[in-house]
């Protein structure tokens, strides 16, 4: 049985003017863009995945997936600010950095030239992959455990000295926490005390380390410290033969090395030394040895393609990604076989999204004198 209504011109452009677009907010937070690992996926749309950490000795050495279904946490970046829900991060990272490469990746792939401002967006690709993975992450906590009582002490420093001085015209504290990107993850409460009570004030300091604090970081990375990456020369570097690169979960590297044996990943885009390197096809890789000047294309030879393979392999994190299914890929990386491991991992992704919101909207809540 089938029904009609029949409505004249004016009653459908109510109909129309009724109806709003609803932006949809990214919930599965990619940190290594799909589009870029589709240049790794074959005829159906499939990419070789092997597992450097397994629950047991059954788990297949590949498998194949989707892009889709790889390489991403659930609300990564995506928070909910002031009660509204935002992927701000997510879509300026893709507008910003992933875009503007890949369509110089395309150009490269077509064997057209490239000028500065590609090799430019080549740079700032490498620099949103390096910030923006669980292994940056976690890098990260590592130094904030370390580094974070110091700047809190050096921020207690500050607001006792302007308190002192009788500076008000800026919140306490905040030239400090500003210039290390950290602006919105501090909250420095004042209690100025009561004098006719002889109450004495007090000051102290609020911070969360995750989530909100990474972004803060990721932020200030690729919008302040990046240009030290604009002053280096680029390269474009090809495997020997018929071999292809392999990406990862973590595929951008700040490679300090010495040996096939002694070598760290711990470099900074300004270190001299430092190899800066990140797939960008299974054909091309981009390097840059920061203080050296290289042709923009170089073709290695097999010791040097498989050197490079086998720092990307162990560079990597959960995962490696290949076009082909690699029969020596235990010999670049061998799995780690740790059911506990596993489990603990699925436990801290499936908490990271209630624990950092319970944590963001504690601080939003949070008002000087409380």
């Amino acid at each position: 049985m089938s029904r009609s209504i029949e409505c004249d011109d004016a009653t459908l452009l109510l109909i129309r003017l009724g109806f709003r677009s609803v932006k949809q907010v990214t919930h599965d937070n990619h940190f290594v863009p799909q589009a870029a690992l589709r240049k790794w996926t074959d005829d159906w749309g499939q990419i070789q995945a092997f597992r450097t950490i397994v629950s047991h000795t059954d788990v297949p050495l590949w498998e194949s997936k989707s892009t889709r279904g790889i390489a991403f946490r659930r609300d990564l970046y995506t928070q909910t600010i002031d009660g509204i829900e935002s992927d701000q991060l997510e879509r300026w990272l893709s507008q910003e950095f992933e875009q503007p490469a890949f369509r110089v990746i395309d150009k490269l792939e077509s064997g057209a030239q490239l000028d500065d401002l590609d090799w430019r967006s080549l740079a700032a690709y490498f620099a949103c992959q390096d910030v923006r993975t669980p292994t940056s992450f976690a890098d990260s906590m590592e130094r904030w455990n370390r580094e974070i009582p110091d700047l809190i002490n050096e921020v207690l420093d500050e607001s006792i000295n302007e308190i002192s001085r009788g500076v008000r015209e800026r919140p306490v504290g905040r030239n400090r926490s500003d210039a290390t990107g950290f602006g919105n993850s501090f909250r420095v409460v004042v209690d100025r005390g009561e004098k006719a009570n002889n109450r004495l004030g007090s000051i102290g300091i609020e911070a969360i380390l995750g989530r909100s604090m990474w972004i803060d970081q990721i932020t200030h990375l690729l919008t302040h410290t990046i240009e030290a990456l604009y002053e280096h020369k680029w390269s474009i570097l090809i495997p020997c033969g018929p071999i292809e690169w392999i990406t990862s979960d973590c595929p951008a590297m700040k490679l300090n090395f010495n040996s096939p044996v002694e070598h760290d990943f711990k470099g900074g885009w300004g270190s001299k030394g430092t190899d800066l390197i990140i797939p960008l096809s299974p054909k091309l890789l981009l390097h840059t040895q920061i203080g050296t000047s290289k042709p923009d294309f170089i073709q290695l030879n097999r010791r040097g393609t498989d050197l490079m393979q086998m720092l990307l392999a162990e560079r990597a994190d959960r995962w490696i990604f290949s076009r082909q299914r690699i029969k020596r890929i235990q010999r670049l990386r061998s799995r780690v076989i740790d059911a506990a491991l596993i489990k603990s991992d699925q436990t801290f992704w499936d908490e990271w999204p209630s624990k950092n919101l319970d944590l963001e909207q504690d601080l939003a809540l949070a008002t000087p004198g409380t």
